[in-house]
């Protein structure tokens, strides 16, 4: 265990800085793992390693992509569902008719949507 003095801090050093500087001060800091802004001041004082987080823009679209993709399936799946239901509950050929329509257009819309998920899934692969 270390010595207790020596993880004390009992020494203050007042420091002023302009909004500007401050305002980019504090974005640094947030884009460390750091918890307190007095510890990412001693790391860079002390030339100690600082650890950031890093975003990846393109994983970030292909998220947001992948969520409408998702939303437009679960339509779908809803929408199919329902025609089935429909589909079973028919009495006459001729509405059965109609319904099994429906069915495969929505069956056609299902398979658009799979390819565009392949197609982004694709994408994922040769970004990473």
């Amino acid at each position: 265990m270390k010595n207790a003095s020596a993880t004390l801090k009992l020494r203050k050093v007042t420091i002023r800085f302009s909004t500007a500087e401050y305002d980019a001060l504090c974005q640094s800091f947030r884009n460390t793992t750091l918890r307190k802004l007095s510890e990412y001041l001693r790391n860079m004082i002390f030339r100690q390693p600082i650890t950031l987080y890093t975003r990846n823009r393109s994983l970030d679209e292909c998220i947001a992509e992948l969520i409408l993709i998702r939303t437009e399936l679960q339509a779908i799946g809803k929408n199919y569902n329902q025609v089935v239901r429909k589909f079973h509950a028919t009495a006459s050929n001729q509405e059965a008719h109609s319904w099994a329509l429906l069915l495969q257009q929505q069956h056609q819309l299902f398979l658009k949507k799979m390819e565009q998920i392949q197609e982004k899934m694709n994408q994922l692969n040769d970004i990473w």
